[in-house]
């Protein structure tokens, strides 16, 4: 097997970046951006802030970010993808891969438990507790009414084979595609493949497939 390496990166060279918003309990150091930035990194610099489910702090990181940065591109995985669906993205082109579209109800399971995080964070972080108060504040953000609203810049990578969400996303996305044929407004856009809710391994070359057609072939 051919070994992979890293391009070489001439740091004279300003180079657009990314945003990309991982999921709970997940962070910076994940697996899927180091093989994304493997493939891109020539030409992207990938921006991953630190979130956790407090949706109220990661938000106002993320649009301050969004701000500051002006990124190239958004996106969103799992609790992730929730976040970059209801931030201030503007038009800038968002892509959500397997997001968890109802937080409230999915993380319940989650309540009250320190729960240890799937990589090591920058921030030296091990462990995070979610509670009650603050997962009452996803309360207050409308998803649809987010996806109808960004559709124009909104692309969504949906996994059949998702153990972790099931077919919450798959059927959400079905549902507005189908009210959008009756009302006759652009149809929101997404595709389906078969990789199980984490993008690594197996849905690294998807997502990399659909960051190529909407960087360059929209």
């Amino acid at each position: 097997m051919t070994k992979k390496v890293r391009p070489k990166i001439d740091k004279n060279i300003k180079r657009d970046k990314i945003l990309y918003l991982h999921g709970f309990m997940s962070g910076a150091n994940s697996m899927t951006v180091d093989r994304l930035d493997l493939k891109y990194g020539y030409c992207f610099e990938f921006v991953v802030p630190k979130l956790n489910g407090d949706i109220d702090h990661s938000i106002n990181i993320v649009n301050n970010i969004i701000a500051q940065e002006k990124p190239r591109m958004i996106i969103g995985s799992s609790l992730g993808g929730f976040y970059a669906l209801v931030c201030d993205s503007g038009d800038i082109p968002v892509l959500v891969v397997n997001p968890c579209v109802n937080p409230y109800v999915h993380m319940q399971q989650y309540l009250n438990k320190t729960l240890e995080y799937h990589c090591k964070r920058r921030d030296g972080e091990t462990s995070y507790r979610l509670t009650q108060d603050v997962l009452e504040h996803f309360k207050k953000y409308d998803v649809v009414s987010a996806i109808k609203s960004k559709r124009e810049h909104l692309w969504a990578l949906l996994s059949t084979n998702d153990e972790v969400l099931g077919t919450t996303h798959l059927d959400l996305f079905k549902k507005i595609r189908e009210e959008e044929e009756v009302e006759g407004s652009k149809k929101v856009s997404f595709s389906t493949a078969h990789f199980g809710h984490r993008a690594f391994p197996w849905g690294i070359s998807p997502i990399s497939d659909v960051i190529y057609n909407i960087l360059w072939d929209n």
